[in-house]
């Protein structure tokens, strides 16, 4: 009987440690297939890169979009919404020409004291707050004008006043911008101008 329970167990002690060996081996191939794959790289997304330049399509400059934030007092607040008065973002671009001569005759029209009109727009906002978003987009103007440019840099001038809908005349005081265009573009292509009602005083 003894020798029946001692073969037995060595049985048993011979297949446990049978399968302990199959299971490193397993083990020990599933690290070596780990490291033998390559490692997955991150996805990255790139954001596209926000335009900073002036671009060249076809027989057209189309300019970057940028931002325009309008600040206002609480007083001009008030009384924009309460006549349903509006406020308008008026945007002037131009430059310097290098030579008055050489400016072609149906470009003439668009010479002015302080150099050669390259485009204007008007922005309207109807729904005034205390900040005021005009996302201005989409402008562009004929590479023709910009050939004519003595120095290559554009400027803007931005004035900001009431949309007279009501008021026959102005009634804001407003912080005005004139400058290059790049000065904007350099700055996160935003710009922020301050104002108040004329009536709240000049100081």
């Amino acid at each position: 009987m003894k020798l029946v329970l001692s073969a037995f167990t060595i049985i048993t002690f011979l297949l446990t440690s049978s399968c302990k060996e199959k299971a490193k081996e397993v083990t020990h191939d599933q690290d070596q297939n780990l490291l033998s794959q390559p490692k997955k790289e991150k996805q990255v997304t790139e954001l596209p890169a926000k335009k900073t330049q002036l671009e060249i399509q076809g027989e057209q400059i189309i300019l970057p979009d940028f931002r325009l934030e309008v600040n206002l007092s609480d007083k001009a607040v008030t009384k924009l919404k309460d006549s349903k008065e509006s406020v308008i973002a008026s945007l002037y671009l131009y430059g310097e020409v290098a030579d008055e001569n050489s400016i072609p005759t149906k470009f003439k029209k668009l010479m002015g004291p302080t150099g050669i009109k390259l485009t204007s727009i008007d922005i309207e906002k109807k729904d005034i707050k205390q900040s005021n978003v005009f996302d201005v987009k989409d402008l562009s103007f004929p590479k023709e004008l910009y050939d004519l440019l003595g120095s290559k840099d554009v400027l803007i001038n931005i004035s900001v006043y009431s949309g007279r809908r009501t008021f026959k005349d102005n009634i804001l005081y407003m912080e005005a911008y004139d400058a290059k265009l790049s000065d904007i573009l350099d700055h996160s292509g935003f710009i922020n101008l301050n104002g108040r009602l004329l009536s709240e005083g000049l100081d």
